[in-house]
């Protein structure tokens, strides 16, 4: 009887005569071919430090498509230490790129998506002619980084971004559209899904690199599997293994896909070929990712000697940034003590300059006001003048009058005696002079004192026009003798016209009248 294990070997010698299977010792063989030997040889041989960089990237990629982690690892650091001595951002990014790809592979997604980030950080701010072209890369990888850590929403937001810049710039799509096809698939629109797969895989062959055909193929027997369609499933992941044989490409598909060979396998029932390819999934991993293999024992360390000297420099870097800031600090303080003695300054300046505007103006209504009071002192002396001069010339008027009025006594005695026309016109002719001498008194006051009468009667609007007439009389001084003459009535009523004007006013007992009219 045939042990279980001689079974599964036949099964897997018969197996793998129309199947390829790879293996550790398979990854070996591709770790050293002509192409890895080409580029390390000319790697030898530049002297150009950023051509050093770019043939190091393209190592390095080789490296992570043939599962040769160490050695992508090395390679990686080594263009970094390099574009420390000779920055150059657009290869940097590139690097960040690749190490970002690097973390992803044992599941450091958090790492990986550092480096992915900083890269696109890069692209953006860069402005040259193919800064688009590495912008969609860049949204294109973190797009299938949020899928694989089945985060669709985020994966679907960087994806349109980079569908955004294929459409703008004319790119091809076949890439985006594949990931946007499997992402139908994953939302289980497996119709919309189907078809899409299928317009592009009518495309696949014209000017597709051979290596995505490795993704294109794993991907699409996926599709399949959820269709049911376990054969065409089958054929599917057989073309993705053989393609990354052929290619040496993408190599970290593999073990998965052997694991999706055998979930299709056990579905339809073939168990011996459900383990055999179960079992070479697990060797494989075990050989890529297994923290006992000696391959991958250098990633659990991470010692190398650009990581150390990148955390000394950064450590640097934190210290002048501390030291920046003090200094920033101190000039900020200084400016703000310049501000304040400058606004000090300009404060104590216009306090003085409102000080001696306030002074200036002080002394200039003080001199205003002295001016003021000279002219009222200057128009009282000349209303003074010219009142005497009035006092006197109607003082001289009513003596004038008064001879007049003995002449006329007389003329009327002489008039009666010769009943005498020329007398009697002589007599009328003295009586005519007598009104006028009151008008040209009242016309001379009232230009001397032109607001007198104006303000009485504003003041008092019951005055008639005798009361001013007595007040005129009063404010220069004349006796009810004098008054009485001037009025042509006798003393005693001039001095009940006084009293009466005194009631008019409302002026109280022991209030001079003369000085209680002139206050007006």
């Amino acid at each position: 009887m045939i042990s279980l294990s001689s079974q599964l070997l036949i099964a897997q010698n018969n197996f793998f005569s129309d199947d390829i299977l790879i293996t550790p010792s398979v990854l070996k063989k591709v770790y050293n071919d002509d192409r890895v030997i080409a580029f390390e040889k000319r790697l030898t041989e530049v002297r150009d430090s950023n051509e050093k960089v770019e043939i190091l990237i393209e190592l390095g990629d080789i490296y992570c498509n043939r599962v040769n982690y160490q050695k992508a690892y090395t390679t990686y650091w080594s263009a970094l230490a390099l574009l420390d001595q000779n920055d150059n951002e657009i290869l940097r990014a590139s690097v960040y790129n690749g190490m970002g790809i690097l973390y992803s592979l044992y599941n450091r997604n958090q790492q990986a998506l550092k480096y992915y980030k900083k890269s696109l950080s890069i692209n953006r701010r860069l402005d040259d002619a193919l800064a688009q072209g590495r912008l969609r890369a860049n949204y294109f990888t973190i797009a299938v980084h949020y899928r694989y850590e089945e985060n669709l929403t985020r994966a679907k937001i960087y994806l349109d971004s980079c569908v955004h810049i294929q459409k703008r710039q004319n790119y091809d799509g076949f890439y985006a559209e594949a990931e946007a096809a499997y992402h139908l698939m994953l939302e289980h629109q497996l119709d919309m899904a189907y078809k899409k797969f299928m317009a592009l895989h009518k495309a696949l062959d014209k000017g597709i690199n051979e290596p995505y055909k490795v993704v294109f193929y794993s991907l699409y027997g996926e599709l399949f599997y959820k269709l049911k369609e376990y054969d065409l499933a089958i054929s599917m992941y057989h073309k993705s293994i053989k393609y990354a044989f052929e290619t040496k490409s993408h190599i970290n598909f593999v073990p998965d896909t052997y694991r999706s060979l055998s979930d299709v396998y056990l579905t339809i029932g073939e168990h011996k070929k459900a383990y055999i390819h179960l079992d070479a999934a697990s060797r494989l991993e075990e050989y890529l990712y297994s923290s006992k293999s000696l391959t991958n024992q250098f990633l659990l360390e991470i010692n190398d000697t650009y990581k150390k000297r990148e955390q000394e420099q950064q450590h640097v870097i934190a210290l002048q940034e501390i030291q920046r800031i003090k200094q920033d600090k101190q000039i900020l303080w200084l400016y703000i003590s310049l501000l304040i003695l400058f606004t000090l300054f300009i404060i104590v300046i216009i306090a003085s300059r409102i000080k001696s505007l306030k002074k200036n103006h002080k002394l200039e209504r003080a001199a205003m006001h002295e001016r003021q009071e000279l002219e009222k002192e200057q128009q009282n002396k000349i209303l003074t003048i010219r009142n005497q001069e009035l006092t006197q010339s109607t003082l001289q008027s009513i003596a004038k009058d008064e001879v007049l009025a003995s002449v006329k006594e007389k003329l009327k005695v002489l008039q009666k005696q010769h009943n005498s026309k020329e007398l009697k016109s002589v007599i009328n002719t003295i009586k005519v002079n007598q009104d006028m001498s009151w008008l040209d008194f009242e016309h001379r006051f009232t230009n001397a004192n032109k607001e007198f009468f104006k303000n009485l009667k504003t003041k008092f609007p019951q005055l008639s026009n005798y009361d001013l007439k007595v007040c005129a009389l009063v404010k220069l001084n004349f006796s009810a003798k004098e008054m009485a003459k001037l009025l042509g009535i006798s003393p005693e009523s001039a001095t009940t016209s006084r009293y009466r004007l005194r009631k008019k006013l409302g002026i109280q007992k022991g209030i001079d009248l003369t000085n209680f009219i002139n206050s007006i």
